[in-house]
């Protein structure tokens, strides 16, 4: 009987709680990256001989849209001497940037989950008041039968 009325004891005061703790970590990674590319090409000069001509002492230089020049030479009796031709110089100047960005969302949750013992406790003070209702029964009934065996005692 002490040993039931020790665990109830300690059944009462002790906590059966749950703690739940949950970490959730999501991670989104972006880096920048930067290129510079730079290409260079100087136009050529290219030269030839014409033998027929019909200007004399005469310079005439040619150019096109995309910046290329033609330089034809004539001298005095009407010749071209020499031809000129330079090219446009070729530059491209190409940038790129490619951004990369972090993005960390940590989502920390904490939760604890409490048993509820009342229903334990009604339980136990409802067995309680069966059992003292149930021993004043049984001394009041003690009570009335002893006054009755001890006048059967006494008569004897």
């Amino acid at each position: 009987m002490k040993r039931l009325i020790l665990f109830l004891t300690l059944l009462s005061l002790s906590s059966c709680d749950i703690m739940k703790k949950s970490q959730k970590t999501k991670n989104d990674i972006a880096t920048v990256e930067e290129s510079e590319v730079k290409t260079v090409r100087i136009g050529d000069t290219v030269y030839f001989k014409v033998p027929k001509a019909t200007y004399k002492d005469t310079t005439i230089y040619t150019f096109n849209r995309q910046g290329t020049t033609l330089k034809t030479v004539y001298d005095n009796s009407g010749q071209v001497t020499d031809i000129e031709c330079q090219t446009s110089a070729i530059e491209l100047y190409e940038k790129m940037r490619k951004s990369i960005q972090d993005n960390t969302v940590v989502k920390e949750k904490e939760k604890t989950e409490e048993v509820n013992f009342d229903w334990l406790i009604y339980i136990v003070i409802g067995l309680v008041v069966v059992v003292m209702f149930a021993l004043l029964l049984g001394f009041f009934y003690i009570r009335k039968n002893t006054a009755i065996v001890n006048q059967i005692a006494d008569k004897l």
